[in-house]
């Protein structure tokens, strides 16, 4: 029976045939070797005999998946259509019987079930792309109309939500074939509930024909080589494969004139032809043109790039234009970053605090640190489960160091060999009111240090600037670990410093780097690109211009409340809700915080909409954020 089992999914009608075989081994069914089970012996032999009446997937065809339930179990037929529409080209069965829980589920229930276990049977064929779901429509109805959800029936939803389908009702008298496989399901476990759940989270992406498209570039670049820097013979082909930066190009070098090119409007005079690339004088750089047709590609390297760490637009302009020059750069990097998927389902909306934040502002850098903890995180496969974050209050300069406990003494050690004997010992260190800063060890160590301890007020973290930071780590470990193991955080702190650290302020006006360095850390491949723009700068002229503009927090920090206006037919998305499972290795913080984009399609009450989703979602606007354009 066992190898049988093994290649069910090759033989149609397989519970049909095996049934007077499986009957035997139920309990309490006396053994009886009748010319039935002989005759169904025989049939099972001839049919693993026989060559498999599966086809092989044709991925460039819409799939196409019937489902249905019985009391016993779930059957489940995925398949692709041929040239008729009776012609079917079976693709692979599948069954499963149901715990004595689930057995007294009720039949909408276990339709409901038989769904969400042959989704995730045949998920690699299914999850990216749009397929068609042949079942008990009523099922689905039920699913998105039931009130007063429990637990199970949302995270039900939530796994339906990650999926694009259309839905083709199937009467139970019709349902022949998902039907024989429900009521006698493969022998072996039942269905594990528990395990489908483990699995409702990644990349929350919904389809629709309203929204803007997924944003692919990460995926195509990555596929390529997403570590390899731009050499210039990239650089270079794609000037020589552009007409107008060709044009320009042979313009320069043949003293010819340029006709219809960027250059009457830009200056000729103001392009160079230097180590095989075409460039242009800003007045402070040599800055390499890029071809409009290439732009999302350089974006994509400053703003998607493992050591970027998706920062915001601003920043990512920034990066880019230090080095490369198109027309309406700017316009581009902001349409690029506002429709970055990734963005968007990672990063939480920033509201304006209650009043604007004031603190005594150190004069140097390492004068004042601020300390956190963070975690408890799933524990890595180095023993770590929390991060110490320390940043330099006047540079912004910011350390994290994985920690497997969170106790005094793990703090004042880590700080001293790690930190201190990098960055000296600070006169001051600030923190929140946790029992391992607060304690009679942590006093004791601070005044053998000769350092003072300030702690922020009770329930008002965010007074700490080392808060601000812990944002930051958590959008970028978010951001690298959407379709990764969250056990494996530690590894991915590296360069999500390197890209904090490389980030201009608003309030110092600086990066990090350059005011604890003189420069910015260098990207691969920047060497090759200009050095003009790395130049150390006078450290004691930044130190005064920081302090000028009030670096503890004169501003205020980011913008208004959230436009709540919302019009059907708008393009959002919504606020997601995850609950951390720590025997599993899963932290809700790193799991998205928005999925979408979807398209409101109804109103139905105030401030509530029904979404263009296949079952529909009630969302309130309280819930949502909109979408913005892709570029291009």
């Amino acid at each position: 029976m066992g190898v049988c089992n093994w290649y069910s999914q090759f033989v149609d009608n397989y519970t049909d045939i095996i049934a007077p075989l499986s009957n035997l081994l139920k309990q309490g069914v006396r053994w009886r070797w009748t010319i039935t089970e002989q005759r169904a012996f025989e049939n099972i032999k001839r049919a693993l005999y026989s060559s498999p009446k599966l086809s092989p997937p044709d991925y460039s065809a819409p799939f196409c998946l019937q489902t249905d339930a019985s009391e016993i179990g779930v059957g489940a037929i995925l398949f692709q259509r041929g040239d008729s529409p009776e012609d079917r080209r079976i693709v692979s069965y599948a069954s499963k019987k149901f715990s004595d829980t689930q057995k007294r589920y009720s039949a909408v229930e276990r339709e409901c079930l038989a769904i969400i276990w042959a989704t995730d049977k045949f998920r690699p064929y299914l999850e990216t792309r749009r397929f068609e779901l042949l079942t008990d429509n009523a099922a689905l109805t039920w699913l998105h109309r039931a009130k007063d959800k429990n637990s199970k029936l949302t995270r039900w939803s939530l796994q339906l939500a990650n999926l694009d389908f259309s839905t083709v009702h199937v009467p139970g008298r019709l349902n022949e074939a998902p039907d024989l496989l429900s009521r006698d399901p493969a022998p072996g476990e039942p269905v594990d509930e528990d395990s489908l759940e483990d699995k409702l989270v990644g990349v929350p992406i919904t389809h629709t024909n309203h929204g803007p498209k997924t944003d692919n570039l990460f995926s195509t670049f990555a596929a390529n080589d997403k570590n390899a820097p731009i050499t210039t013979d990239i650089l270079a082909a794609w000037q020589s494969e552009d007409s107008a930066t060709a044009e320009i190009i042979q313009h320069i070098t043949a003293d010819t004139p340029a006709r219809n090119t960027r250059s009457s409007k830009t200056g000729i005079d103001t392009y160079v032809f230097s180590d095989g690339l075409l460039r242009i004088n800003t007045g402070h750089d040599s800055l390499v043109v890029i071809p409009k047709s290439k732009s999302q590609h350089i974006i994509w390297r400053y703003h998607d790039h493992l050591l970027a760490s998706h920062p915001g637009w601003k920043e990512t302009y920034r990066a880019v234009r230090q080095r490369f020059y198109w027309k309406g750069q700017k316009n581009d990097v902001r349409l690029y970053v506002g429709a970055c998927h990734v963005c968007a389902c990672t990063k939480p909306l920033n509201t304006r605090p209650d009043g604007p934040m004031r603190a005594r502002t150190p004069k140097q850098p390492w004068e004042v640190i601020s300390i956190d903890l963070m975690g408890p995180y799933p524990r890595t496969h180095r023993g770590k489960a929390y991060i110490l974050v320390a940043t330099d209050c006047f540079s912004r300069w910011t350390e994290a160091y994985p920690l497997g406990t969170a106790t005094t003494k793990t703090i004042t050690e880590t700080l001293e060999r790690e930190f201190f004997s990098r960055f000296g010992y600070p006169r001051v260190c600030l923190s929140d009111n946790g029992p391992q800063f607060v304690s009679t060890e942590m006093k004791s160590t601070l005044d053998s240090w000769g350092t003072e301890g300030w702690t922020t007020p009770v329930y008002h973290p965010r007074v700490n600037p080392v808060e601000r930071r812990n944002q930051e780590l958590k959008k970028g470990l978010r951001a690298q670990l959407v379709n990764g193991k969250h056990s494996s955080w530690d590894t991915k702190l590296a360069p999500i410093l390197f890209a904090i650290r490389n980030r201009r302020n608003e309030q110092t006006g600086y990066t990090p780097a350059t005011l604890v360095l003189g420069r910015e850390c260098r990207r691969p491949g920047d060497w090759a690109l200009s050095s003009s723009s790395h130049v150390l700068v006078d450290l004691h002229e930044k130190d005064r211009s920081a302090r000028e503009q009030r670096v503890l927090g004169d501003k205020p920090t980011a913008g208004g409340s959230n436009d709540s206006k919302f019009c059907e037919g708008d393009v959002v998305y919504y606020k997601s809700h995850h609950l951390s499972k720590a025997h599993d290795g899963f932290h809700a913080g790193f799991a998205p915080k928005w999925w979408g984009p979807v398209a409101l399609a109804k109103r139905v009450g105030k401030g509530v909409f029904l979404t263009d989703q296949s079952p529909a979602r009630k969302l309130h606007v309280s819930c949502l954020k909109r979408a913005k354009d892709k570029l291009g």
